[in-house]
C-alpha cells in the first residue's frame, strides 16, 4: 500500500470525523452516517488506500463503515472489521503518556534510561528517556547544543557515498515473490520503486551493500538489506533481498528495453 497515502488519510481521518460530528452532532443517526458519508467520499477515492471510521454516541454506535482499500495489489475493500497494522502510531501514544509521568514527578525527561532499566548494558553515553522519545541518540561530539542532536538514521544517510550514473540502474525480477523491482538514480541518491509505490531511499552499507528502510511488507514497513552481485566484468547482474527471517531472496537485473 502506498505508506505516505495511508499516513495522510489516517492523519485526516480524525479531523474530518470531529468536524462532522461538531457539525451534525444532533442529527438523527441516519443522517449522520449519511453526512460522514458523504465527507469521507469526497476524500477518500474508492480505488485508493483508506481507512475505517466508527461514529457513536453514549452506547450507540450511529455508523461504521469502511473507505477505500486495505490492499492495492489484490482489491481489498477496507471494512468496519477490517484489522489495521498500527505500527509507529503507537509511539506518540507512548511519548505523551511518558510526558504525563513526568508531570506528576514519577520520572524526569532527562533520567538516565538505567535508572528505570538497571538490566540495560552500559553504552557509554548518557541515553536519556527523551533521547528514546525524540528517535534520536548522545552526540558524539562534546558540546552539541541539545537542539542540534543528531538521529542515528540521518547520521547514516549524510555518510558520503558517491554512485555511478548507470552502474546499479535498471530494472529487477524476483521469480520467488513475483516482483519486479526498478532502482534509479536521483540527485545522486540510489531509490528503488516496487510497482506503484512510492521511490524508496536505498542508504550505502559498504561496497554495494543497501539498508532500505519502510520498505513494504504484508506485516507492515519493513528494514531490508540488500546487496548487489557482479559478473566477472563488474556488471550489476542482480541483487539478494534480506528482510527479518526472510534471507537472500534472488532478483536478476532484465535486460533494457530496445528504444
Amino acid at each position: 500500500m502506498n505508506l505516505m497515502k495511508m499516513k495522510s488519510c489516517a492523519a485526516a481521518a480524525p479531523a474530518l470525523l470531529f468536524a462532522a460530528l461538531a457539525a451534525y452532532a444532533g442529527s438523527a443517526p441516519p443522517a449522520t452516517g449519511e453526512r460522514v458519508d458523504a465527507l469521507l467520499r469526497e476524500q477518500v477515492a474508492a480505488t485508493a488506500p483508506g481507512c475505517a471510521v466508527g461514529v457513536a454516541r453514549g452506547d450507540d454506535v450511529l455508523h461504521a463503515r469502511g473507505y477505500g482499500l486495505a490492499n492495492l495489489d489484490h482489491g481489498v475493500a477496507i471494512t468496519p472489521d477490517t484489522v489495521f497494522d498500527v505500527g509507529s502510531v503507537t509511539k506518540q501514544f507512548t511519548a505523551a503518556s511518558i510526558v504525563l509521568l513526568s508531570l506528576d514527578g514519577a520520572l524526569a525527561l532527562d533520567d538516565d534510561i538505567r535508572t528505570h532499566l538497571p538490566k540495560l548494558p552500559d553504552y557509554g553515553p548518557t541515553i536519556t528517556i527523551d533521547y528514546l522519545a525524540d528517535h534520536l541518540e548522545p552526540a558524539a561530539e562534546p558540546g552539541v547544543p541539545r537542539g542540534r542532536r543528531r538521529g542515528r538514521r540521518n547520521e547514516v544517510a549524510a555518510v558520503p557515498s558517491p554512485i555511478v550514473a548507470g552502474d546499479y540502474e535498471g530494472s529487477f525480477y524476483s521469480e520467488e515473490l513475483d516482483a519486479r523491482y526498478h532502482v534509479g538514480l536521483d540527485d545522486g541518491a540510489l531509490r528503488v520503486r516496487i510497482e506503484r509505490w512510492l521511490p524508496l531511499d536505498l542508504i550505502r552499507a559498504g561496497g554495494d551493500r543497501f539498508t532500505g528502510i519502510d520498505f513494504p511488507a504484508w506485516t507492515g514497513p519493513r528494514r531490508v538489506e540488500l546487496e548487489f552481485q557482479r559478473n566477472a566484468r563488474g556488471a550489476v547482474t542482480g541483487f539478494s533481498l534480506s528482510a527479518g527471517q526472510a534471507r537472500d531472496i534472488e532478483f536478476v537485473r532484465l535486460p533494457d528495453r530496445a528504444p
